[in-house]
């Protein structure tokens, strides 16, 4: 029974034989040595060991070398070997070089700032060939994100989707390579990208990034010593001109070596030949302004076209020429040579002080005052609180709380472990986290501290646009000793009615009103009716003009109880006076009145003619078309358009808001200098200043029409 649950070795029909040819990768085997007979190793060990034997194990303990570096074949993945190397007094020199008193990364440290040594990056790809290296400048904490972040741009110059970073057994490098993996992860630029390291205290196994160091060290021994040469002074390592001759030296090896194919490293990567004329280093020339910008005219039209600078390199992305100046570096597109004994000017060398980090990081702004102004004591006051963000969940949070399936933030945090801008937590995962934090005290008390800031910063913008308001209305009414006996005189008669607004002393039974004016009919607008009798709107930024229409009903004593509100209303008030009036003019004694209560005006600022123009296609019954304040809107009265740039029409716009009341105000200024994406343009922008003044011009604007929303 049981052999029945047994199947047999073999299938003795054959037909359950399956034939599969497998294919194999030719790899090389360790040699074996054979084992000798007795009387052969006896002889050899008589003879000495004399020669040496593979299969004698003496021979190997004392004289075998061990594993040649031999080729390697071609890899299907680009390597790029990075490492350290320092240029001292007595010339370029690797870590294993330095002297005694340098092996210990303290004194190596100290000696870089008293700046007798200078500590460089060498980057160079094994298949194209291309060498890069650069000064890492002292940073303090941010040296090593800085230094990432230059080896991860000559990867990407170097167009690698795939690549393999080789770095040696050092620390600092090991750490750098796996910084320099994560930025280029981060910035998707790469799909793969790979560490490799040689065996432990083998530097022979990174054997062309040593190369590469052994070349670039020759070359710049040669042109720094030239350089000298011609200008008769000794250059010290600390001079701004070391880091940009270091960079020159490997754009000239990467531009003019040619390989066994006939090509440049250049070429290689860019397809083409490298196409620049070449210069001296340091040479004084005539660069050209630009054609167009704020750099391309400092004296004026008539003024020169042309500067004297000295040549610094090439910029290897732009086609262009960096030159040197006293104020810093530009980069020009054409320039000009100079005789042969106007070419090198120590002088002029002696006042660059730009070095290539300079240039990369942007300075901060400096502020200065004209000479005489003297700027009046005021008491400290306390800042705006901002308005804060969403409460910040940290990284530490996720890590005691867990991590949310299905929450795009937390996939990111728990794969890179750290959060990320731009990503934000699910809705579910958001409420899920705060309810753990509040759980504790202490994330208690940082709930509370993020609740205190919310109120205190409403409170501050409330205060402020209160304060803007009652300043501006400040402003707009006349002074008393500037008035006229005529507008004194009317100054001293009853107001006229204003929206939501009315007399509220019943004891004027005699009904007082200002010449031309009508009793106002309670539940009736206190608004004149000429509005509800419009056929047609009024044009595009033309106030409504009021129009008084005596009332065919006569309004009884008893019912003269005026409006219940304040001399300023608020949207409230209006609100509760249009639902005080439906509430109380059901009759059909006021049916117009009641139709003209829930009547109101729709204006817009900064928008061109939207909403308005929708209300008055479609006729609606309720609503209104006000004006339309916008600069592709033209003012009837003077034929310009309505900027807001100028303060005459901005005080305009303002009384005509005062005197219309309309019952919505839309605003749609525009946020383009408000953008996040203006902080990419202003690193990359050439003209700073631009985007700077942008911005003030966007917050007058909105300084502006914020007040008038919040007030009409």
């Amino acid at each position: 029974m049981c052999a029945g649950l047994i199947a047999p070795l073999e299938d003795p029909s054959g037909e359950g034989e399956v034939n599969i040819e497998e294919e194999t990768e030719p790899l090389r085997a360790a040699p074996d040595p054979k084992q000798p007979s007795a009387e052969q190793v006896e002889a050899h060990r008589t003879t000495g060991h004399i020669p040496y034997r593979t299969w004698c194990k003496h021979c190997i303990m004392g004289r075998g070398l061990g594993e040649p570096h031999r080729q390697s074949g071609p890899s299907e993945l680009p390597r790029v070997g990075i490492d350290y190397f320092f240029i001292t007094a007595g010339g370029v020199k690797k870590r294993a070089e330095l002297d005694d008193d340098l092996t210990e990364d303290s004194a190596i440290e100290a000696a870089r700032e008293k700046g007798t040594i200078v500590k460089c990056i060498f980057v160079r790809c094994w298949d194209s060939k291309c060498v890069f290296a650069h000064v890492v400048p002292k940073k303090g904490a941010d040296e090593e994100s800085f230094t990432a972040k230059l080896v991860a741009a000559d990867i990407e110059w170097l167009g690698h989707t795939k690549l393999v970073i080789k770095a040696d057994n050092e620390p600092a490098v090991k750490a750098l390579a796996k910084q320099v993996e994560g930025i280029l992860r981060e910035r998707g630029n790469t799909a793969n990208v790979q560490q490799e390291s040689p065996p432990a205290y083998d530097s022979q196994a990174n054997g062309g990034t040593e190369v590469g160091i052994r070349i670039v060290r020759g070359l710049f021994r040669t042109l720094k010593l030239c350089l000298e040469a011609r200008i008769g002074k000794f250059v010290p390592i600390g001079h701004a001109l070391i880091p940009w001759l270091l960079e020159h030296t490997c754009t000239l090896l990467n531009a003019k070596l040619r390989g066994n194919d006939g090509l440049t490293a250049w070429g290689r990567i860019r397809g083409r030949t490298f196409n620049q004329r070449l210069l001296g280093f340091a040479e004084t020339v005539l660069y050209k302004l630009p054609a167009k910008g704020p750099h391309s005219a400092p004296d004026g039209n008539m003024g020169t076209r042309w500067l004297e600078g000295c040549f610094l390199g090439f910029h290897r992305s732009s086609n262009t020429y960096i030159i040197g100046t006293p104020q810093g570096t530009v980069t020009a597109r054409a320039l000009m040579r100079r005789p042969i004994e106007n070419r090198w000017k120590a002088e002029a060398m002696s006042q660059l002080t730009a070095t290539p980090w300079s240039e990369r990081d942007r300075p901060e702004p400096t502020v200065r005052f004209e000479q005489g102004t003297e700027l009046a004591e005021e008491a400290p006051q306390r800042a705006v609180e901002p308005v804060p963000k969403q409460f910040r969940i940290n990284y530490s949070d996720l890590r005691t709380h867990g991590f949310t399936d299905d929450c795009p933030q937390c996939r990111y945090a728990e794969v890179h472990k750290k959060s990320k801008g731009g990503i934000g937590h699910s809705e579910a995962c958001r409420k899920r986290i705060l309810e753990a934090i509040a759980g504790t005290a202490a994330g208690s008390a940082r709930i509370d501290s993020y609740e205190e800031r919310v109120d205190q910063a409403i409170a501050d913008r409330i205060e402020s646009t209160e304060k803007a308001r009652q300043t501006a209305e400040e402003a707009a009414q006349p002074r008393p000793e500037a008035m006229t006996p005529a507008e004194a005189a009317r100054q001293e008669q009853p107001a006229r009615h204003e929206l939501g607004t009315a007399r509220t002393n019943s004891a004027s039974a005699s009904h007082e009103q200002t010449p031309g004016s009508s009793p106002v009919a309670p539940g009736a607008d206190p608004r004149p009716r000429g509005l509800e009798q419009q056929s047609e709107a009024p044009p595009m930024g033309q106030a409504n003009t009021e129009v008084d229409v005596d009332t065919d009903e006569q309004v009884t004593e008893d019912m003269d109880v005026g409006f219940l509100g304040s001399l300023e209303p608020e949207i409230g008030d209006v609100v509760s006076d249009m639902i005080l009036q439906q509430l109380g003019s059901q009759g059909r004694k006021y049916r117009r009145e009641s139709r003209s209560a829930y009547k109101a005006l729709v204006s817009e600022i900064y928008s061109p003619p939207r909403v308005t123009q929708e209300i008055r296609q479609q006729r609606h019954r309720h609503l209104l078309p006000g004006f339309a304040f916008d600069l592709t809107v033209v003012d009837p009265e003077d034929g310009q358009p309505w900027d807001f740039s100028r303060r005459d029409k901005r005080e305009k716009a303002r009384a005509m808001l005062r005197r219309q009341r309309p019952l919505l105000l839309i605003g749609s200024p525009m946020c383009t200098a408000f953008s996040t994406w203006q902080y990419l343009n202003l690193q990359k922008s050439q003209d700073a200043a631009k985007i700077l003044r942008n911005k003030v011009k966007a917050t007058l604007h909105m300084d502006f029409v914020l007040p008038s929303i919040m007030s009409s």
